[in-house]
């Protein structure tokens, strides 16, 4: 039989105070990889239907660099249908798409959303010219999808959510994202929160199936 540090490996577990962290870490992605899963396919698919609505066929004609690059990354390209490629761009290049077509307000309407609900250090607000400036929808749809992309591709990697950063006593979320000289980031226990007010934005009806027996 394989001791622990055998099936994790040693360095792994140097990235946790206990093994109990690790499986605590292992049971909070199993719990978020189903809604970070719900928000991908709604980002994909809301994209492709903002711009489908001028054009149906966007991602074949289209002279945009971004997508050209993304689409050459794909094996067989010439043989797949326009669904099939769309289902193949990652999350990072959907959000890309997003801010290239400048489609965020058709996105998400986050005028109400209040990122210190996450994070104790987190605003709502940047400085310019020493003062305090709000952020728009664009700038609030921006965040929310860099920290998404951050969050699923270290759940994806079953990376240590649960790691947070220590500066001067004061802490800080490790997942975060900067925007107009602002941090703005996700506790570990406010990871879900954050997810569930996302999904709640499309439709909240979404999250009664994951309380269903």
């Amino acid at each position: 039989m394989c001791d622990l540090e055998f099936i994790f490996s040693k360095k792994r577990l140097e990235h946790y105070q206990s093994i109990n962290e690790h499986f605590e870490n292992l049971k909070l992605i199993s719990k978020i990889i189903p809604k970070i899963a719900i928000l991908e396919i709604y980002l994909r698919n809301a994209l492709d239907y903002e711009i489908s609505l001028d054009n149906q066929e966007w991602i074949k004609t289209s002279g945009n660099p971004f997508l050209l690059a993304k689409i050459n990354e794909i094996k067989d390209k010439e043989n797949l249908e326009h669904h099939q490629i769309l289902s193949r761009l990652s999350l990072g290049a959907v959000a890309g798409l997003i801010r290239e077509y400048k489609v965020q307000n058709k996105i998400f309407n986050l005028k109400t959303f209040d990122f210190r609900k996450y994070s104790s250090s987190n605003r709502n607000f940047f400085i310019y010219e020493n003062t305090k400036q709000g952020f728009d929808n664009i700038d609030k749809v921006n965040i929310i999808l860099n920290l998404l992309h951050t969050l699923r591709n270290r759940t994806c990697h079953f990376e240590n959510l649960l790691k947070i950063n220590k500066v001067d006593n004061k802490l800080y979320p490790r997942i975060s994202t900067k925007e107009k000289g602002t941090n703005i980031g996700l506790m570990p226990e406010n990871i879900e929160y954050f997810l569930d007010d996302l999904i709640c934005l499309i439709n909240k009806d979404l999250l009664d199936y994951f309380t269903r027996g």
